[in-house]
């Protein structure tokens, strides 16, 4: 901690001014863990629960944000002019200082411990005490060391965002292949034995019910209700639930099971209609009112059902099928999903095909762990040398004295 203070310190008061402008016109944004961006140009929807934003705080560039998340990934750096919620904090340098530098440092792992320990409430009701971040010492270097700093750490960043997006579109690549292996295995059982509605295959479809829950997961011996996030892209995660209060009876109708085939009812165009397997993994949970479980018929395997809804043939009808009034949330009917056409096949078929698509797509398996593992690891590299960087642990003029692995 000591080797911050090399340099000059201030009280964040000196350092940064709370700046309060309100009544701007000027379009929606929000804090995230990569900076302030205007909303509309997230690929994810933020719910707005006021029409009238007149008491919306002015956010300009290089200004920065205390938002509700801050204490989890840092203070988050404007490069856009925008009005926020009048519950974040909008600050701005002191004149004589790099905004570039403290972008780095608000960033760094050390000022994310500091924000820890001045965080006030429990649960989703944490926000930082901005009386005790003023009190907080943050370093001050010369203005060219500052530049210095912010200049090497723009340079290697940006070579680290281009290998995360190598990697990334790598990942795109592979999941574009499994997606054709699947397409085309199903395809061919189409066309060589026609099709059946899902209808013809399942008992029903049910879905749950979502009692007001805590914002926890839930543990040990607790109940939890699923959430939306639990099904995405085929992968059921059995932690992405909420914990359903103690004084709440569970409906025993909507226990999940292991390999109940879950479908989702409303979310995104591009994920309504997901679908997974679940593995409770012996976690007690319950289906929510978004989720849908087809109950199908003995002898019809889950995992050919499965199979049938992740393929483009199926996509392509969910996008024509999903109603909403809003492009960011639609919504499926049961009487929907049962119209999905699938390949007629017998149990035994129903087995190939399955086995086909996995066999086929054995060779790509591991590519996915190994993105995920390589994408962790820059991850962890760029926190390590934005800490490093920032509180002087290595010259960066050339780069060298930290040990960064």
């Amino acid at each position: 901690m000591s080797d911050i203070y090399k340099w000059e310190s201030r009280r964040a008061r000196h350092v940064m001014r709370r700046i309060d402008v309100r009544g701007a016109n000027a379009p929606l944004a929000s804090a995230t863990k990569t900076g302030v961006s205007l909303r509309d140009d997230l690929d994810f929807s933020v719910w707005n629960p006021d029409s009238n934003v007149s008491n919306y705080k002015l956010v300009e560039p290089n200004d920065f944000v205390i938002g509700l998340r801050s204490f989890q990934h840092g203070i988050s750096h404007s490069q856009v002019r925008g009005i926020v919620s009048p519950a974040y904090h909008v600050l701005r340098c002191v004149d004589g200082l790099e905004p570039r530098y403290y972008k780095y440092y608000f960033r760094s792992q050390l000022l994310i411990s500091m924000l820890a320990n001045i965080t006030q409430g429990i649960r989703q009701g944490q926000s930082i005490d901005m009386d005790a971040f003023a009190d907080v010492r943050l370093p001050v270097p010369p203005l060219e060391e500052q530049w210095r700093i912010a200049n090497f750490l723009d340079a290697e960043t940006a070579r680290m965002d281009r290998l995360v997006e190598l990697y990334s579109r790598t990942g795109a690549l592979v999941t574009e292949k499994e997606q054709a292996v699947r397409d085309v295995v199903i395809d061919e059982a189409f066309k060589s034995h026609g099709s059946v509605p899902l209808r013809r295959l399942a008992r029903g479809i049910t879905q749950g019910s979502s009692p007001q829950c805590d914002n926890i997961p839930a543990d040990g011996d607790e109940w939890g209700v699923l959430k939306l996030s639990s099904v995405k892209r085929a992968v059921f995660k059995a932690p992405e639930n909420k914990r359903l209060p103690s004084g709440v009876t569970p409906d025993k109708r909507h226990v999940v099971r292991s390999g109940d085939l879950l479908v989702t009812r409303a979310n995104t165009p591009d994920l309504v209609g997901d679908a997974a397997i679940a593995a409770v993994d012996g976690r007690k949970l319950l289906l929510p009112d978004l989720i849908y479980r087809l109950d199908l018929l003995d002898g019809v395997l889950v995992s050919f059902a499965l199979q049938c809804i992740l393929s483009t043939r199926t996509r392509q009808l969910v996008r024509e099928v999903a109603r909403g009034s809003s492009q960011s949330m639609v919504k499926l009917r049961g009487e929907d999903i049962l119209a999905w056409p699938v390949p007629k096949l017998t149990s035994k078929e129903q087995q190939a095909l399955v086995t086909e698509i996995e066999d086929r797509s054995a060779q790509l398996a591991g590519v996915p762990v190994a993105i995920q593992r390589q994408l962790r690891l820059l991850a962890e590299r760029r926190q390590a040398l934005i800490t490093a960087a920032v509180t002087g642990q290595f010259d960066v003029s050339t780069a060298r004295g930290a040990d960064l692995s």
